[in-house]
């Protein structure tokens, strides 16, 4: 049995007006992922990585990694690469697990998340644009596990949300 997942997601925003600027409260990456096999849990593999940007800049971070089993082997990975300026932002985030079991016995699995939090506000009123995707790759099925992509207000509300594979079209 071979399976190969893999959720990514891309986003893109920019204040529809050339005088609206983006002040960044607080831009959060992470990253989480665990591979196990039938070696037992000390041979699993972790990853949990988490990084902050206070304001404009760029952010790259990849991690891959595999847990050995005795007849089966667990890949997973993590990968970000978002950009973040005065204008708007692009947010790339990707997350994959790779398992084989050759002979059909064997106990592997992986998962993976790749998370970014982010909020901002206009220095003046301006509508928002945010254009994107979020996808699954691979064999297997989406879900409302796979991919998450919400938009809350000041006041925490919830303006819109998207989870799965499909576009994100949001103006406001």
């Amino acid at each position: 049995m071979r399976t190969l997942l893999a959720a990514f997601a891309s986003f893109v925003a920019s204040a529809a007006s050339a005088l609206a600027g983006i002040s960044y409260n607080y831009a959060d990456f992470n990253s989480y992922g665990t591979a196990w096999t039938d070696a037992g849990d000390e041979y699993a593999y972790s990853i949990a990585n988490s990084d902050s940007l206070a304001g404009p800049g760029t952010y790259t971070f990849n991690e891959y990694g595999s847990a050995p089993g005795y007849s089966s082997s667990a890949t997973v990975g993590v990968e970000h690469n978002s950009t973040l300026t005065a204008n708007g932002f692009h947010l790339t985030g990707k997350a994959y697990g790779y398992v084989s079991d050759d002979y059909g016995y064997a106990a592997c699995s992986a998962n993976s998340e790749s998370l970014v939090e982010m909020s901002f506000t206009l220095d003046t009123a301006s509508r928002v644009t945010i254009t994107g995707a979020l996808g699954l790759g691979g064999t297997g099925s989406p879900s409302e596990f796979s991919n998450y992509f919400e938009i809350r207000n000041s006041a925490g509300q919830l303006i819109t949300s998207t989870s799965g594979v499909g576009a994100i079209n949001y103006k406001g």
